[in-house]
Protein backbone atom coordinates (compact mmCIF):
# COMPACT_ATOMS: atom_id res chain seq x y z
CA UNK A 1 0.00 0.00 0.00
CA UNK A 2 1.24 3.50 -0.75
CA UNK A 3 2.51 5.46 2.25
CA UNK A 4 -0.02 8.26 1.74
CA UNK A 5 -2.87 5.75 1.66
CA UNK A 6 -1.55 4.00 4.77
CA UNK A 7 -1.31 7.35 6.61
CA UNK A 8 -4.86 8.21 5.57
CA UNK A 9 -6.08 4.80 6.72
CA UNK A 10 -4.42 5.21 10.14
CA UNK A 11 -5.88 8.70 10.56
CA UNK A 12 -9.34 7.48 9.64
CA UNK A 13 -9.11 4.59 12.14
CA UNK A 14 -8.20 7.07 14.90
CA UNK A 15 -11.12 9.28 13.88
CA UNK A 16 -13.54 6.35 13.90
CA UNK A 17 -12.40 5.39 17.42
CA UNK A 18 -12.85 8.97 18.65
CA UNK A 19 -16.30 9.04 17.05
CA UNK A 20 -17.27 5.83 18.82
CA UNK A 21 -16.04 7.21 22.15
CA UNK A 22 -18.34 10.22 21.77
CA UNK A 23 -21.30 7.96 20.95
CA UNK A 24 -20.56 5.80 24.01
CA UNK A 25 -20.48 8.92 26.22
CA UNK A 26 -23.84 10.04 24.85
CA UNK A 27 -25.34 6.60 25.52
CA UNK A 28 -23.94 6.72 29.07
CA UNK A 29 -25.78 10.02 29.58
CA UNK A 30 -22.68 12.20 29.73
CA UNK A 31 -23.57 15.75 28.65
CA UNK A 32 -21.65 16.91 25.57
CA UNK A 33 -21.21 20.58 24.66
CA UNK A 34 -20.66 20.10 20.94
CA UNK A 35 -23.71 18.33 19.51
CA UNK A 36 -24.34 20.64 16.55
CA UNK A 37 -20.73 20.54 15.38
CA UNK A 38 -20.65 16.79 15.91
CA UNK A 39 -23.47 16.27 13.38
CA UNK A 40 -21.37 17.94 10.68
CA UNK A 41 -18.33 15.87 11.64
CA UNK A 42 -20.38 12.67 11.36
CA UNK A 43 -21.39 13.62 7.81
CA UNK A 44 -17.77 14.27 6.86
CA UNK A 45 -16.66 10.98 8.44
CA UNK A 46 -19.23 8.97 6.47
CA UNK A 47 -18.20 10.62 3.20
CA UNK A 48 -14.54 9.93 3.98
CA UNK A 49 -15.30 6.27 4.70
CA UNK A 50 -17.02 5.90 1.32
CA UNK A 51 -14.14 7.64 -0.46
CA UNK A 52 -11.66 5.32 1.27
CA UNK A 53 -13.42 2.33 -0.26
CA UNK A 54 -13.43 3.92 -3.72
CA UNK A 55 -9.73 4.85 -3.55
CA UNK A 56 -8.79 1.31 -2.53
CA UNK A 57 -10.73 -0.10 -5.47
CA UNK A 58 -9.13 2.34 -7.92
CA UNK A 59 -5.67 1.45 -6.60
CA UNK A 60 -6.45 -2.26 -7.10
CA UNK A 61 -7.50 -1.59 -10.69
CA UNK A 62 -4.40 0.50 -11.32
CA UNK A 63 -2.14 -2.21 -9.91
CA UNK A 64 -3.76 -4.82 -12.15
CA UNK A 65 -2.92 -2.64 -15.13
CA UNK A 66 -6.49 -2.33 -16.32
CA UNK A 67 -7.05 0.76 -18.35
CA UNK A 68 -10.66 1.42 -17.37
CA UNK A 69 -10.67 4.80 -19.09
CA UNK A 70 -10.19 3.47 -22.66
CA UNK A 71 -13.11 2.02 -24.51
Amino acid sequence: MHLWLENAENSLIKTEKAHMNVIVKEVQGIQLDYKVMFLNVEDQLLITQVLRILVKEFVKLWKRGNNIWQM
